[in-house]
């Protein structure tokens, strides 16, 4: 990459992007980089400076989704940190960090601060430089208007330029898609950049430590914030699942009960599991999986026979459907009556109990525990696939507590599950009681 090329930018943390396009940028980032994990906001905001203080006259936003989280963080390194190393505190001076609308420098230039929450401001002014600190969170028409408030009449051509960062999040964001594409330039470092991680031949004792909290995570996450991969959906609702949790191990076992539990309709899913262990060292396996659209319940009933009988030799020993499964459906007259002609007794198939937010956290209470006590046989590749696509809902722009409706197929496959999981245990999951009988003249 040549330095003034690009002027659209994006920066990622351990995946992490960023490039300022200005003459001199290699040196006025040579010691940003290096501070606080891999550095993405202190490099920035080291380089903001400097630029602010040797050219004269320039006009700099420093924005985020709201101002309120712009206070909190982006503020508090540029003057509790940047400043202070360059004695430059007096650029601070004057106003309450929730109030101030600006730092200006002696030579006339000044950076000013915003949130995208009330754009109009923002909005409605040129700008030499832009700075959207974690810029995943950013709609695409925003970061598209701040493009639009660049190239000042009359600036340097060097200036105009729009720089964000942000930690890697969903890979079908528009950021990344642009990166990908080469519309965006990006510039990727890692936690080595940094040296109070690493010094050069080895981790520091902090550095092995931060490492370390990073390497508990799981799924999603240790995806994004370790590895540094735009990994899972945005808003996944089972961010720990992961690798971790998909194994050949997880296969069918004959000393153990086989659960088949169907989350019949128009979209019919099933899902195999057994349940080994008791209290705390409970662990389910998953080993087959089912996922058909618009067949017929008798169709689907007769696929699902055969698919138990090439995964665990036709074994059944509890079988579960939603209440859906007892009324009229539009594949069939009869769910259950249609079930019971291709084979199964119609009184083995109890509804599920409980709801649907219960349902989910007793899945989740198996997958995200390390290790993990829920695993798939890598031949479930619908299940997996739900796992990973499985949404929250949004609301105003955030995501709620409440899956995506409707979210088919994933749906289908972990309502399947939970239902069955459910079925299992009424009560949720709880850990083994260790009760100890005294003599009742013992007990005070």
């Amino acid at each position: 990459m040549q330095w003034g090329q690009i002027k659209s930018i994006t920066y990622e943390r351990t995946d992490s992007y960023y490039d300022l396009t200005v003459p001199g940028a290699e040196h006025y980032l040579a010691e940003g980089i290096w501070h606080h994990n891999t550095g993405k906001t202190y490099g920035i905001l080291r380089a903001l400076h400097c630029i602010a203080a040797d050219y004269p006259n320039l006009r700099i936003l420093i924005c985020r989704q709201t101002r309120a989280s712009l206070t909190e963080s982006v503020m508090v390194t540029y003057e509790a940190e940047t400043l202070v190393e360059d004695a430059a505190q007096s650029i601070a001076y004057g106003a309450s960090r929730r109030t101030r609308q600006s730092y200006n420098y002696p030579n006339g230039s000044t950076i000013v601060l915003g949130g995208l929450d009330k754009p109009d401001r923002i909005l409605s002014t040129a700008w030499d430089i832009v700075y959207v600190n974690e810029c995943v969170e950013v709609q695409e028409e925003a970061w598209d208007a701040l493009w639009g408030r660049l190239n000042r009449p009359g600036r340097p051509s060097w200036l105009g330029y729009l720089i964000g960062d942000t930690n890697p999040g969903d890979p079908g964001h528009y950021l990344k898609k642009r990166a990908d594409a080469g519309e965006i330039g990006r510039w990727q470092v890692d936690h080595k950049a940094n040296p109070a991680l690493w010094d050069g031949r080895d981790w520091t004792p902090a550095g092995k430590q931060y490492l370390d909290s990073l390497g508990r995570l799981r799924g999603t996450r240790r995806k994004r914030f370790l590895e540094g991969i735009w990994a899972a959906g945005e808003g996944q609702w089972f961010e720990c699942f992961g690798d971790g949790n998909v194994t050949t191990e997880a296969e069918f076992h004959p000393n153990y009960h086989v659960h088949l539990a169907v989350d019949s309709g128009v979209h019919t899913g099933a899902v195999w599991f057994q349940v080994r262990g008791e209290g705390d060292a409970t662990r389910i396996t998953v080993f087959g999986d089912y996922y058909s659209y618009g067949v017929p319940a008798y169709d689907a009933a007769r696929a699902i026979v055969s698919r138990s009988h090439e995964l665990c030799r036709g074994r059944v020993d509890r079988s579960t459907t939603d209440p859906a499964g007892k009324a009229a459906n539009a594949v069939g007259p009869t769910v259950l009556g249609e079930y019971a002609r291709a084979g199964f007794k119609p009184e083995s198939w109890p509804s599920f109990p409980g709801s649907v937010a219960d349902g989910l956290g007793l899945i989740n209470s198996f997958v995200a525990i390390d290790p993990p006590a829920l695993t798939v046989h890598p031949r479930c590749t619908k299940l997996i696939e739900a796992f990973a696509n499985y949404k929250r809902a949004k609301r105003a722009g955030q995501f709620i507590d409440r899956p995506e409706d409707p979210c088919h197929p994933h749906e289908d496959l972990l309502d399947a599950l939970r239902g069955g999981l459910q079925d299992k245990f009424p009560e949720g999951r709880r850990p083994a009681l260790n009760i100890q009988r005294v003599p009742r003249r013992s007990v005070i």
